[in-house]
């Protein structure tokens, strides 16, 4: 029987199926205290909203609502890339009050394929992500076939979640923005994040960074997208 397996082999075949599918299967938050619902834990704390089917979909966000049991994962990714606008469905359709528990628990954050759009809404809730230690971010790509491809900034939120003293508690950001952010001298420094991996749009905010912007950080990944601009 299923009940009378180790733990191990029950997690390799969890391995194949698809998560939301272990969720419904072995999920108990009303009984935690059972060995199936112990061993997959991994996949409650550790949620990722991509192209699940709209079944599952509205599944997660009857667990979120949950009353009794609400689920609150330590680590979300959110991504646009199987669902276009995935991430404002998700935000819209979870009402406030659970969207600000929801961030006040989480430890890591993922954002991909992003809009400016979608930190635009993020950013409502970045005074409560209190216990926040990683924060990636990957942007939108811009389509290349369109004949007026629209290009998007993104520096202002960047400044907001990294140097405005509102996230405290961020040790680790990264962020995939190929044309690089602006970086000013006004801005305030974040004395806590330790590992930081973004792209500046030139060497003079390079220069900018490293002049106090992150006073106690352990490792950096910086890339530059432009030349001078003389």
């Amino acid at each position: 029987m299923l009940l009378d397996l180790p733990n191990e082999i029950l997690l390799f075949i969890c391995r194949y199926l698809f998560p939301i599918d272990v969720l419904y299967s072995f999920y108990t938050p009303e009984k935690p205290e059972l060995r199936l619902h112990y061993a997959i834990s991994d996949y409650y704390t550790k949620i990722k909203l991509d192209g699940v089917p709209n079944s599952g979909y509205n599944y997660l966000l009857a667990l979120f609502n949950y009353s009794k049991n609400p689920l609150r994962p330590y680590s979300l990714i959110l991504t646009n890339e199987g669902v276009s606008f995935l991430i404002q469905r998700y935000l819209s359709s979870v009402c406030t009050g659970i969207i600000r528990s929801i961030f006040n628990n989480l430890r890591s954050l993922t954002l991909i394929d992003c809009s400016s759009e979608d930190l635009d809404i993020i950013e409502i809730y970045y005074t409560h992500m209190i216990q926040l230690k990683y924060l990636h971010i990957t942007v939108r790509k811009t389509d290349e076939h369109l004949k007026w491809p629209v290009t998007e900034r993104y520096d202002v939120s960047v400044y907001r979640f990294l140097f405005t003293r509102r996230m405290p508690s961020l040790q680790t950001i990264i962020v995939n923005e190929p044309d690089g952010i602006i970086l000013f001298k006004t801005l305030i420094p974040h004395e806590n994040l330790r590992y930081i991996d973004i792209t500046v749009e030139t060497i003079d905010d390079l220069y900018v960074l490293l002049d106090g912007l992150v006073p106690n950080v352990e490792k950096m990944i910086i890339q530059i997208s432009q030349s001078r601009i003389l």
